[in-house]
């Protein structure tokens, strides 16, 4: 299945491509594939960040909702970059600081940069998922 959007600035460093397809395999759940249209070697592997990091929140300015053709970022699907290092996979990482928001009513996408956010370029998954287990077992422990 495949859902092509138009990214209104491009991605971050890949400015002058502007079109998109969000494939998306089963077998790579739960991460996409952000494919060009323009560039068929260009591709980036994308996340629901709540997936890995479940109390991340955006709040977009007025201006990037303006944009997407929305008045409430409820309207909006949020993804994130991810990065592999082919050396050592096991250190990727989520772009947070960075999002691609999707008005999904009308294929339109922007990679918006978050002003004043506790976030960064690089939350590492495997990280995220240990403290997310964690905490889940802590839960599950009976009260004594």
């Amino acid at each position: 299945m495949s859902d092509r959007i138009k990214v209104t600035k491009g991605i971050l460093g890949f400015n002058k491509y502007r079109n998109y397809v969000i494939v998306k395999k089963e077998e790579d759940q739960p991460f996409l594939w952000l494919q060009s249209v323009e560039n068929p070697d260009l591709a980036f592997v994308i996340v629901d960040p709540l997936v890995f990091f479940p109390n991340y929140m955006i709040i977009p300015e007025k201006s990037d909702l303006d944009e997407m053709k929305v008045s409430d970022a409820k309207e909006l699907e949020i993804y994130v970059i991810v990065n592999f290092p082919a050396e050592n996979p096991q250190l990727c990482s989520a772009n947070l600081i960075a999002p691609l928001v999707v008005n999904p009513k009308l294929n339109l996408g922007k990679q918006i940069v978050l002003p004043k956010s506790p976030y960064t370029s690089k939350h590492y998954i495997f990280e995220a998922l240990k403290k997310k287990d964690s905490q889940k077992s802590e839960s599950q422990k009976p009260k004594e």
